[in-house]
């Protein structure tokens, strides 16, 4: 009769290997994730396969639902085993142990596999993916095919926006991953061409690219710079003719207004500034009123005379309203990104009744190297300056500078 050997140790690694073939549609119970191992160096009856649910380091292996069983799984005197079953939107742990008649040996180090998974929305499926992964799998590129008469508006993974994209590419992932792809119609809007055109990037790292456009009934991105009329979706009702808005009365910027790095859309309307604040690049917050009973039509100010800007001119890291009235510099001081001290005229000069025109140069530049922003315009050849007095906070009366 053989002589039983009793060991505390395994002196074998446990390799995983998984094949994930299968579109978010098919993705179900028969999902295969297959184990393979070098038999241990000692005789032994069998080996256990333990797992559980989540990332864990080691036990209790207390995992559940596999077709094959609870943890642990007695796979037999075996070197490879394969589990299915299990819910692909759960990351899980996975450990060996080698047993015999008279003990059972350690745990293998814990290997884990991290969850991929992808809701479709709208109309259109995705390629072949790997839905288990472990850390080192390296690469995978991931491609979602729109059906015909759709695009893809937008890919988000783990809360991230990418854009229209129709792929993307996954690079050893070590955490869950839940991925929503967004199929919209093609659509053809007019533009209305008396309203400005911006292309280019959404956010701050140029990662999301389109075009933003008005037409009768609402605001358009598209998600590409040289075409403003398909593959595009609607991100507000207001800006627009329907809504009130006149390219003669009302001016509109796109500009990040709150310095959150995605671009923003900023109107002066009849009443002020009213702004709809980018989320993603492809979704906006709803109009507010951010400034009321100043810069807008029925305050006096006019597309024709009068400069309306937003940028920073204190120096204070949150952009500020800003523009060059009837009577000179009016500003709304930013306090936060999103709300602004009451407006106040900075300056009596500069202004429309002082002789300067739309066409005539205005800008807040440093003059004098103090680190402060001053006035510069000039107008008929000669350079006017109005220097930044820090110790008081306001503006000093204008000169020629030369």
């Amino acid at each position: 009769m053989q002589k039983i050997l009793c060991f505390t140790a395994l002196f074998a690694s446990l390799v995983l290997t998984f094949l994930n073939t299968q579109s978010e549609a098919a993705i179900g119970a028969n999902e295969i994730i297959r184990f393979s191992w070098r038999a241990n160096t000692e005789p032994v009856t069998g080996y256990k396969l333990y797992y559980a649910e989540g990332a864990v380091t080691g036990p209790p292996f207390n995992g559940k639902n596999a077709l094959q069983g609870n943890s642990p799984i007695n796979v037999g005197n075996v070197t490879q085993t394969s589990l299915s079953g299990l819910d692909v939107h759960q990351n899980y742990s996975f450990a060996l142990t080698a047993f015999n008649e008279c003990s059972e040996s350690a745990f293998t180090d814990v290997i884990i596999v991290y969850s991929v998974t992808i809701s479709i929305h709208g109309n259109g499926t995705v390629g072949t993916y790997t839905s288990f992964w472990t850390e080192n799998h390296g690469n995978e590129t991931i491609h979602f095919f729109p059906s015909d008469g759709h695009f893809v508006s937008n890919v988000v993974v783990n809360g991230t926006s990418f854009g229209s994209t129709e792929s993307i590419t996954l690079n050893d992932v070590t955490e869950k991953k839940v991925i929503d792809v967004y199929f919209s119609p093609e659509k053809t809007v007019e533009r209305d061409t008396s309203f400005p055109l911006w292309s280019g990037s959404f956010n701050e790292n140029a990662d999301v690219q389109g075009s933003i456009f008005i037409a009768s009934d609402g605001v358009y991105v598209s998600q590409t710079t040289d075409t403003y009329t398909t593959n595009i979706s609607k991100v507000s009702d207001g800006f627009c003719p329907k809504s009130g808005w006149n390219a003669n009365y009302h001016l509109i910027q796109f500009i990040d207004v709150d310095n959150d790095g995605w671009l923003d859309i900023a109107g002066f309307g009849y009443n002020g500034l009213v702004v709809a604040y980018g989320i993603d690049g492809t979704n906006y917050h709803t109009a507010v009123n951010v400034i009321s009973g100043n810069f807008g039509y029925n305050n006096g100010w006019r597309i024709d005379h009068h400069i309306r800007e937003i940028s920073d001119i204190d120096g204070d890291g949150v952009n500020d309203v800003w523009g060059f009235g009837y009577n000179g510099l009016v500003v709304a001081y930013g306090i936060d990104g999103t709300n602004y001290h009451k407006p106040k005229l900075a300056l009596n000069s500069f202004g429309y009744n002082d002789g300067w025109e739309i066409t005539d140069y205005r800008r807040f530049l440093d003059v004098d190297n103090d680190g402060y922003l001053d006035i510069s315009g000039w107008k008929d050849g000669v350079n006017y300056v109005s220097l930044f007095n820090s110790a008081n906070e306001t503006y000093d009366n204008i000169v020629e500078w030369w």
